[in-house]
């Protein structure tokens, strides 16, 4: 239940602009609902994630978004192929040219399972055993339905990793080498806020 509210109440509301987050909910004034180009740099994640209860009702929640998306897609297809008919449009090769770009996204949109799983989804957790039940539950959703894929990402250690997500590495560790000048640029910015 707790799990539900939270996410509903963040990634719900982000995605659907409501008040509960729900597709049918009241509206937020001012706001107004995502399309999936505007949520392709959208991340989720659980920085203690477990076997991933709160990763995978965000992936439903996803899930129930693109679908929607692919819906609102095929009929804008249909409202503009109409349009056409009634202008008197009857080349079939003009009108497959004007419904391309909602049908080709519609298309993109099938394959969501991957979409969420290699775009969207993150999680953290010290316990290598939760990281893992909480992938091949991730795995699980998204070879439910009508939507299995024949290949999915392989993505423990991808965008679920065995790892502390409230501490970073220690001063001493090797693999901050790679990060020493954004590290150095983050700390100058840092001080600018400061004085």
């Amino acid at each position: 239940m707790i799990v539900r509210y939270i996410v509903d109440n963040s990634l719900g509301r982000y995605l659907y602009a409501t008040e509960n987050g729900k597709p049918d909910g009241e509206p937020i004034a001012g706001e107004k609902r995502k399309t999936a180009a505007e949520i392709q740099d959208l991340r989720v994640l659980d920085s203690a994630c477990g076997s991933g209860s709160f990763l995978i009702y965000a992936y439903y929640v996803l899930q129930d978004f693109y679908e929607g998306e692919i819906r609102r897609l095929e009929n804008e297809a249909e409202t503009r192929r109409r349009e056409l008919e009634a202008a008197g449009e009857t080349n079939p090769i003009e009108v497959r040219i004007e419904l391309a770009p909602f049908l080709s996204q519609a298309e993109k949109l099938r394959n969501y399972p991957r979409i969420i799983l290699e775009k969207h989804i993150y999680g953290v957790d010290l316990d290598p055993q939760a990281a893992e039940i909480a992938v091949v539950n991730l795995m699980m959703r998204a070879m439910e339905g009508r939507h299995r894929e024949k290949r999915l990402p392989l993505i423990l250690n991808q965008n679920v990793k065995v790892g502390n997500g409230l501490i970073g590495l220690r001063p001493d560790d090797e693999r901050l080498s790679e990060h020493r000048d954004k590290i150095a640029e983050i700390r100058r910015l840092r001080q600018q806020l400061i004085t």
